[in-house]
C-alpha cells in the first residue's frame, strides 16, 4: 500500500499538530540515534534536535553546551545501549 503524501498538514493547524505530523514523518529529522540493548540488534530512530533541546537540559547540554561537539559532526549517530527502541521513541513522543 502506497503513503498518501499529505500536502496541507501545516494550514490551520496549531504548532502542536505541525510538531506531531513532523516527529511522525520525520519531516527535516537531524539526528539519528542508534538505541537497542546490548544482545539485540539496534534500530535507528529519526529525531529533531530542536524539539529534543528545547524540552531537555540533558539534550540542550549534548547539542549546544558542554558536551556537544563541532558541527562536522553532524551525520554521526548517537548509540544508546541501555534502552529498548520502544521505550526510547516513546520518550521522545
Amino acid at each position: 500500500m502506497e503513503q498518501q503524501k499529505v500536502v496541507d498538514w501545516q494550514i490551520g493547524k496549531s504548532i502542536l499538530q505541525c510538531s506531531a505530523y513532523m516527529f511522525e514523518s520525520k519531516i527535516a529529522a537531524d539526528v539519528c540515534f542508534e538505541v537497542g540493548l546490548p544482545d539485540q540488534p539496534t534500530v535507528e530512530i529519526l529525531a529533531h534536535k530542536y524539539a529534543l533541546i528545547s524540552r531537555s537540559p540533558v539534550f540542550e547540554t549534548m547539542f549546544c553546551g558542554s558536551l556537544s561537539e563541532n558541527s562536522s559532526s553532524h551525520g554521526q549517530k548517537i548509540r544508546v545501549i541501555d534502552l529498548e527502541p520502544e521505550a526510547f521513541q516513546e520518550a521522545l513522543r
